[in-house]
Parts: structure tokens; sequence; C-alpha cells
């Protein structure tokens, strides 16, 4: 009976050729596994970022997050010098607008410039607001500083939210994010309406803007109790602002520690 064939020649032996093709491998198992962290600091490269209320709390974790994965970001404050000086501090430096937010004309202004140098917005982030603690209750509320609370919160979001909707439009998407809230606190009622009115202008523009491929979200914390952080906060923002979160508009990301 006829046996197999008899190999000849000079072959490289079977685990010889494995301990080879592990060490040949290696550097390009190195460079894969650098892509892939590197990857992670790049998921905003070549976007231009506006971030409200940016120098302090939330707005400057996201500035510094953004800043971290490649975004050109500008701050627009009401903060004059310590807006700048917190600007100029990162690395690379952010830009930063003083700017009045209540102050429709102004909102403008900042927007365009801000397409003047860069020609495009791909992410706003409305976040500046106040919280004015009530000393009383409810039947004893101040209309007048309830009206504060709202203009402030509101009006703010909505001058961001229709200013950069006019930029993203013309260029086909964009992605739009402004900090809402979850509280419910004695005492904090206009607080609370104001930020459940930044929910309901959230989806609303979502739906209104869908066809334009702009996403319109929003994020609330509940700080109190919790230990929810600003970065923590910053994080769930940058995951709205990135291509990971492409079909995902309309909603309200609650940060709420449990």
């Amino acid at each position: 009976m006829a046996g197999f064939p008899k190999q000849t020649g000079t072959g490289t032996p079977p685990q010889q050729r494995n301990e080879d093709f592990g060490q040949q491998d290696a550097p390009a198992v190195e460079r894969e596994h650098l892509r892939m962290q590197t990857a992670g600091n790049e998921r905003l490269t070549g976007k231009v970022a506006i971030i409200t209320g940016g120098s302090w709390g939330i707005g400057a974790a996201t500035v510094r997050l953004f800043s971290k994965h490649g975004a050109k970001v500008i701050i627009m404050d009401n903060e004059g010098e310590k807006g700048k000086k917190f600007a100029n501090s990162l690395s690379p430096p952010a830009s930063h607008i003083k700017c009045d937010l209540s102050n429709e004309d102004q909102v403008h202004k900042a927007v365009n410039s801000v397409i003047a140098k860069y020609n495009q917005l791909d992410i706003m982030f409305n976040n500046a607001e106040i919280i004015e603690r009530f000393t009383m209750s409810i039947e004893q509320c101040d209309m007048g500083a309830f009206h504060r609370m709202m203009n402030k919160n509101m009006n703010e979001v909505m001058h961001g939210l229709k200013y950069a909707a006019r930029e993203m439009k013309s260029k086909g998407e964009g992605c739009i994010i402004s900090t809402a809230g979850i509280t419910r606190h004695n005492y904090l009622a206009a607080y609370a309406a104001s930020k459940h009115a930044v929910i309901g202008l959230t989806k609303d523009g979502a739906a209104e803007l869908a066809k334009y491929s702009i996403r319109v979200n929003c994020v609330s914390s509940y700080g109190f109790g919790t230990t929810v952080s600003d970065d923590d906060i910053a994080e769930a923002v940058l995951y709205l602002a990135s291509k990971e979160a492409k079909h995902v508009s309309g909603h309200n990301i609650e940060v709420n520690g449990l």
C-alpha cells in the first residue's frame, strides 16, 4: 500500500513559523493598540463647538473634555477676563467671546463672529444658567424673580438654539445640546419650570430640525445628594456630540447618580 509522499525541502518547522509570526506581528499589534487608544481622543477632531457658560462648572468641564477630543472650542459667556484667562490656560487654548446671552442681538453677533472665523459650527452647547433659590413658598412667590429665572434659563437656550440652527441648516447637519434639569426640591419652582421648558424646546427642536440632520438633545443632572460631578455630566455631553450618538435626537439624558 502506497504511503504519503515523503516531504522534501528546507521549509520552516510549524513551531518556528508560529514563533516567527508572533515576532513579526508584534509591531502591527502595538500599532493597532495605539490606534485604538488614540481614536478615543479624536471623537471631535475637526469640529467647531460653542459652549455657553464655559468658564465654570459643567461648562468648564465640557470645554476641557471637548478640547482633549480635538474640537475647536469657543466659550461664550459674560465672564470677561476670567473667561479669557481660563480659555488661555488650556492646551491648545480655547477662544472666548464676552456676551450677554439674554441679549438676542449679542448672541446673533457672537455666532456670526464664529462663522466668520471658522466658516462652520458643528456643536452648540447651551449650558449657561442661574439658580436663584427662593426663600418663600409657591404661594408667596416673587413673580419678578420668577420671570428673571425664566428669562435667563429659557430665553438664553432659545437664542442659542435659534442662531445655531440657522448656521447648521445651511451645512445640512449639526448637534445642539442644552442643560436642562430634573430637580424636585422645595423653593426651586422657578428653576424647575425653566428647566422643564428647556426639555420642551429640545423635543420640539428635534422634531422640527430632523429634516436638516440637526440633532437636538439635552442633559439633566440630579446633583443633590449624589456623587455626580461636572466631569460626569461633561462625558454625557461628549457622547451626544459625538458620532456614537448620530441617531440620537429629542432625548433628555438624565445623569442622576443612581
